[in-house]
């Protein structure tokens, strides 16, 4: 089994994030950002680094360290996080909150530079209480966080409304109210003017930004089934190839293109999917997590395609039954118990979050 690098930060983590590195570098991923939850006033942003030592730092040469490199207060539980690359203000973390807020930070971990002090510092238009303003109790949480490739941020809450925003104007692009019901769970760029919902009530909506109304281009279901849809991902390199995962631990996979429900459904963990991940490069494997505790590493090389899918050339994924036709599944951390919040992957490195006040960092993962 792959090394295991745990953290305890003494606090629940609720989101992990890798630092995307460059474009065609080389370089490994070694920055991280985390966000707590359940910390009263006292819930925090916090960016790792990971080193791997050589036989000249005295310790045992390709061992690996987690560095805490600096920490800044949140406002709030902190519900989700992406990094953004912009031209004029370096790095920069877009955060979401369980008041509705959302805050961009910036992130000066001086990739290129020798200096130790690390900050995150708020930076450019706060938006407060997005979601939920109208309520009497205050916001409503915003859920979920998306960056599209030109910076623009999408966001969406229980208040079953779903926001546009960019870092230069302190006012939503677009906002539709009553996308949903029940709570909109997670959002996503599928294409640059395509964006998916899912929601408490199992709706994975499509939506064209380039349309006016306010009404979705596409509704699917699992039809007869009411179990809430609570993370969403498309597939790196074919978007119209999409993973969900539900409140009872299934994961269901869909065409965007043809259907109207979904293609396979896997019977995986006994709880709550909280997200599942392709690889970005290799998407025969996929990453998941669960308020059962689990973190599983799926892996579909092996799986023996079946000629009555479309397209199960490019996605084993859509074969079926992927469970009976060959899929190895490891559970990276047997013996933890609690729910595991988040997870990241980013080249050969895996990173999760959970309520056991631990950071999980499993290096060097077996994704060829």
């Amino acid at each position: 089994m792959a090394e295991v690098i745990v953290k305890f930060p003494y606090y629940k983590v609720s989101v992990v994030r890798w630092r995307p590195v460059n474009e065609g570098s080389l370089q490994e991923p070694d920055v991280f950002i985390t966000g707590s939850w359940d910390n009263g006033a006292h819930n925090k942003l916090s960016l790792w680094k990971l080193i791997k030592h050589d036989s000249s730092s005295g310790l045992s040469s390709g061992k690996y360290e987690l560095r805490l490199l600096c920490e800044t207060a949140a406002c709030s539980s902190v519900t989700d996080m992406k990094f953004i690359k912009c031209r004029d203000d370096g790095e920069l973390v877009v955060t979401s909150s369980d008041d509705g807020s959302v805050t961009v930070y910036k992130c000066d971990s001086g990739r290129d530079s020798g200096r130790e002090e690390k900050q995150l510092v708020e930076s450019g238009p706060r938006w407060s209480r997005l979601h939920g303003s109208g309520y009497s109790r205050g916001g409503k949480s915003c859920t979920s966080v998306s960056v599209n490739c030109d910076g623009s941020v999408l966001t969406g809450g229980e208040d079953d409304k779903i926001c546009l925003l960019t870092i230069e104007c302190s006012t939503p692009l677009r906002s539709i109210e009553d996308a949903d019901v029940g709570g909109i769970n997670a959002v996503t760029f599928s294409q640059s003017s395509e964006v998916l919902s899912v929601s408490s009530v199992g709706d994975l909506k499509v939506w064209d930004l380039r349309n006016s109304s306010n009404q979705p281009a596409k509704i699917m279901k699992l039809s007869g089934d009411s179990e809430g849809l609570y993370c969403v991902q498309c597939h790196p390199t074919h978007p119209h190839l999409v993973v969900t995962g539900r409140s009872d631990g299934s994961m269901c996979f869909w065409d965007l293109r043809h259907h109207w429900q979904p293609l396979s459904v896997m019977v995986t963990h006994t709880d709550i999917v909280w997200e599942a991940q392709f690889h970005p490069s290799n998407p025969k494997h996929l990453v998941t997590s669960s308020n059962n505790g689990c973190l599983w590493h799926w892996d579909a090389t092996k799986v023996v395609p079946s000629t009555t899918a479309d397209d199960s050339s490019i996605s084993p994924w859509l074969t079926g039954d992927v469970l009976a036709n060959g899929m190895d599944v490891v559970n990276t951390l047997p013996n933890n118990q609690l729910p595991i919040n988040s997870l990241d992957i980013l080249s050969k490195h895996l990173i999760a979050g959970a309520d056991n006040e631990a950071i999980y960092v499993i290096p060097d993962m077996v994704v060829n």
